[in-house]
């Protein structure tokens, strides 16, 4: 950090929590969504960890205003920063009112802690100032799932 201010460079550290969304990895959440999409059920071994999920496109809103500097050098960004049992269900809700799906969910009642029990960011996001809109994400979310994939 000290070589980049040497060199009249701004620097901005930038805290990528658990992002989710349309371009999201292959990760739980994706798991999760394919198999509602299927009419699935899905159970969560780990409620009780408190985890920080980021819709990718707030993420990515979050990215830019960092590179312009409106967060003075540090940007750990946060949106559902919950228990991970709560985040399930969330996004059960959502999910299930936009595609008539069961989302069928269950969540240990018990649970060990191998990790931290919080893993959570700290920087509160201006969702209007970055012009990101929470119905119109989990719209796009929904229908990502929803719609049949593309025949090749």
């Amino acid at each position: 950090e000290a070589a980049v201010h040497r060199a009249g460079l701004a620097w901005t550290k930038f805290v990528i929590p658990n992002p989710f969304g349309r371009w999201e990895e292959r990760r739980f959440q994706r798991l999760v969504m394919t198999r509602w999409s299927r009419g699935e059920a899905v159970h969560i071994d780990l409620p009780l960890y408190v985890r920080d999920n980021v819709p990718a496109d707030l993420l990515a809103l979050a990215y830019r205003a960092a590179v312009e500097g409106d967060f003075d050098g540090y940007c750990a960004p946060s949106c559902y920063a919950e228990p991970v049992g709560a985040f399930f269900q969330r996004m059960r809700r959502e999910i299930r009112m936009r595609t008539g799906w069961d989302c069928s969910l269950t969540l240990a009642e018990t649970q060990a802690f191998a990790e931290p029990i919080d893993r959570t960011n700290r920087t509160r996001l201006d969702r209007d100032a970055l012009g990101w809109s929470e119905p119109s994400f989990w719209d796009a979310y929904a229908d990502h799932y929803a719609r049949p994939p593309l025949a090749l």
